[in-house]
């Protein structure tokens, strides 16, 4: 892939993820000044979407200063962000005690709570789409990426112990 192709792909993921994070902190902030206030543990909701906000940065910095291989990195942000998918369907279809809320159960109440949350919330709708998107981008990088491809690790292990 040409530099300033990989360059544009990696800006564009980069600010895909910037607009998450400002989006999941937009969501959280009023829980997180309240819980600043009263030095009351947050809801796991809450403490998850601030874990995603702190990965989000360290992903940011673990590209630009090198700290592990490309292909770790697209993993590790494959995975984060199919978490992130998850944990919202999860949280908006399951209802367990202190997490989460249900709108009924069988299949159409799932499709239908699912529906009712990315339309009637612009900021879910935003935050879902992006984190979407972010995983193609980062599936795409992960096999167009010269510095993605899968390390030649020399020699299979039984070559290596009978040396």
């Amino acid at each position: 892939m040409d530099d300033d192709l990989l360059y544009a792909t990696h800006l564009v993921l980069l600010q895909l993820v910037v607009l998450d994070a400002v989006v999941h902190l937009d969501s959280i902030w009023a829980n997180v000044v309240a819980v600043a206030a009263s030095g009351v543990f947050p809801r796991l909701a809450t403490a998850l979407m601030v874990l995603s906000i702190l990965g989000t940065g360290a992903g940011i910095v673990a590209f630009r200063v090198d700290l592990v291989s490309r292909r770790t990195l697209y993993l590790l942000g494959v995975g984060f962000m199919l978490a992130q998918l998850l944990g919202w369907f999860v949280y908006h279809n399951v209802a367990a005690p202190n997490f989460g809320h249900s709108h009924g159960t069988g299949f159409t109440a799932v499709v239908n709570s699912t529906w009712e949350h990315l339309t009637q919330d612009p900021l879910e709708g935003v935050s879902k789409l992006t984190e979407t998107l972010a995983l193609v981008v980062l599936l795409v990088l992960l096999r167009v990426d010269p510095r993605a491809r899968p390390a030649d690790d020399g020699p299979p292990v039984r070559e290596r112990l009978d040396a």
